[in-house]
């Protein structure tokens, strides 16, 4: 269990109502989570997030342990401008809110060997970074303009779900075998807090939460959220259809919907993931590719998928980055994906029953 609170006093009387309950053992100030070290500057009040251990473990495994660091990730020849950074001290007090703010960039055809753009953003909470992502972008483009605007893209989706995730912040989520744990906990909680109980869950992080009681069901929907999206691009009336189609059909770009009553026939938004308590938990992982799938660009499709205790938890499907010559190949880099999905699975599993 990880406890943050703004007072520290507040957690000695959390841990000690906590205490008198259950049975429970005090591992002190967290020191890591999720492969995560934790270092505080108490002094400086700073925060310290590093991957240090984990970083060490892979080297490790690869026989690279005696690998000299270096500094990255700037050539020696690369200008930077601070004409973006704060420039007043209502800048920086504005900065340092808790809020959301995203920057994004590309550079064109930045790649000298298959001059492809770079898509890059970042964004920060209250000053502090809390996502980025710098990676080659799928296709080559034409222009300056269309490398920004897939920029853009990928980092309005990244915002969008950084404001879903956001919203939902000021929300508790309790979840417990026995339901009398509940009961208890929520009783300690608002005797001291001030709270508010809103029963069961039925939404977090966008997802819908349907039960099934009686058959030890738990069915999770993003109904509300496809119906917003929809709705935004007024798409609203537009028919559900069966996916996906048959497992010999090979679609090509030209398939894509051209007018918008095509767009307007397809979607689908009742489908969803249905978790129960009937098998052993068990993190169990399925991969596959399909070689030469992309009738456009003969690339292969990288696909996988991570089952906990027989419910789906972790998937991907995707086109493989290069061109593969063999089946083989397109094999040995879909399991390559699938392995990394696993390994960070397992270091989760590993860290959750620690917790």
């Amino acid at each position: 269990m990880l406890i943050a609170v703004k007072k520290k006093y507040d957690i000695q009387k959390l841990k000690g109502l906590l205490s008198a309950e259950f049975e429970m053992k005090d591992l002190g100030a967290a020191r890591n989570i999720l492969g995560m070290e934790i270092i505080r500057h108490r002094e400086r009040r700073k925060l310290f997030l590093s991957q240090r251990s984990y970083i060490q473990k892979v080297l490790a495994r690869f026989g690279m342990s005696s690998s000299k660091p270096i500094d990255t990730p700037s050539a020696a020849n690369m200008h930077l401008t601070a004409m973006f950074a704060p420039q007043s001290e209502e800048e920086k007090e504005y900065m340092s809110r808790c809020l959301v703010t995203g920057y994004s960039d590309s550079d064109y055809a930045g790649d000298v060997d298959t001059r492809r753009s770079m898509t890059g953003y970042v964004f920060t909470l209250g000053g502090s970074v809390v996502s980025w992502k710098a990676t080659l972008q799928p296709t080559v483009t034409l222009s300056t303009t269309e490398a920004e605007y897939m920029a853009l893209t990928e980092a309005a989706k990244e915002g969008i779900w950084l404001k879903g995730l956001v919203s939902d912040l000021d929300d508790m989520l309790i979840a417990v075998k026995k339901k009398y744990d509940i009961q208890k906990l929520k009783g300690l909680l608002s005797a001291e807090f001030e709270m508010k109980d809103l029963g069961a869950a039925r939404n977090i992080l966008g997802m819908e939460i349907i039960r099934h009681r009686e058959r030890r069901k738990l069915f999770l929907s993003q109904r509300s959220y496809i119906q917003k999206v929809l709705a935004r691009f007024g798409m609203s009336s537009s028919k559900p259809i069966d996916t996906p189609s048959a497992a010999n059909m090979h679609l090509t770009a030209m398939f894509a919907p051209q007018s918008e009553e095509e767009k307007e026939y397809i979607g689908t938004s009742d489908v969803g993931l249905i978790y129960g308590g009937d098998t052993q938990c068990l993190v169990t992982g399925y991969s596959d590719s399909d070689y030469a799938g992309d009738v456009d660009t003969r690339r292969s499709m990288t696909g996988y998928v991570f089952t906990l205790g027989g419910s789906v938890v972790s998937w991907k499907a995707t086109l493989q980055p290069t061109v593969t010559l063999s089946t083989t190949e397109a094999e040995y880099m879909a399991l390559t994906e699938a392995a990394k999905e696993g390994i960070w699975l397992k270091g989760l599993m590993v860290d959750t029953h620690d917790q």
